[in-house]
């Protein structure tokens, strides 16, 4: 009923769902994001790695002045982040959650913060503890 499905920069290998094989493959895998997954049951049975060096995905973030919060861009691919926020409030926060990932700025804090994550697929919030009006969402997806 399964199978395995290896994708990525130059590679696109699979075996035959339901059959019970013994495969060798071999790969030269460039630096990038790869991804595998059962072809039968894709949403369930699936998972991604990277080789090599991949460049970051640069996120500004930014809470304040006033009662404003933003995170830009709101969808990217798994894999590594820098995000720079920019806290500018006197009274809210920059707070970000998602898979694996629970990060925040002080209430009182002002100034500016980087972090370096790794970001896994699915749906990240971003939000201030003070203000709960202020919030919204960052996507992150596998890339292919």
């Amino acid at each position: 009923m399964h199978n395995i499905h290896l994708y990525g920069p130059g590679v696109q290998q699979a075996t035959a769902v339901g059959n019970k094989e013994d495969v060798v493959w071999t790969l030269t895998l460039a630096d990038g994001k790869y991804g595998f997954d059962c072809t039968a049951h894709p949403t369930l049975m699936k998972g991604w790695f990277t080789v090599g060096q991949v460049a970051a995905t640069q996120f500004g973030a930014s809470v304040g002045p006033k009662r404003t919060i933003s995170l830009k861009p709101k969808t990217a691919q798994v894999g590594p982040a820098t995000i720079t926020v920019n806290d500018r409030s006197r009274v809210d926060n920059f707070h970000l959650t998602g898979p694996g990932l629970n990060k925040k700025t002080g209430v009182t804090f002002r100034g500016r913060v980087t972090w370096n994550v790794t970001l896994q697929p699915g749906i990240y919030s971003y939000r201030s503890d003070k203000h709960k009006s202020l919030r919204g969402s960052l996507i992150v997806t596998l890339p292919f």
